[in-house]
């Protein structure tokens, strides 16, 4: 698609699926490994922080916010993982559409094929 076209272009897709047909730099896929291992082990550390931090909580005989101990739990533990999933998640997903627009062309050529 040329510059002079004034179509908006969703190419959304394009990075995984040359990824997973091995078509990518390898740099890039080494950034994407890189973020996408950085994701996950950071969700679990949160995760297990979050679990001690309530732990601790709970047996220094403080009164519980909430009345249920598991529902304590989830709160305690659920709340600070899945905001820290939703700022990884954007992370993720900025440099997958930095990369979707990167190969769109090259997708676009093996597509019309």
């Amino acid at each position: 698609m040329s510059k002079q076209d004034n179509q908006i272009v969703n190419p959304s897709g394009c990075f995984i699926f040359l990824q997973a047909k091995k078509m990518i730099d390898p740099v890039d896929d080494e950034q994407y490994s890189a973020i996408q291992k950085t994701f996950f082990s950071t969700s679990i550390t949160v995760g297990l922080f979050s679990f001690l931090w309530a732990r601790f909580y709970e047996l220094g005989k403080y009164k519980f916010m909430i009345p249920n101990r598991m529902m304590f739990y989830v709160v305690a533990v659920g709340a600070p993982s899945i905001a820290h999933a939703f700022y990884r998640t954007n992370e993720l997903t900025g440099f997958i559409s930095q990369m979707d627009q990167k190969y769109y062309e090259q997708y676009q050529a093996l597509s019309q094929k």
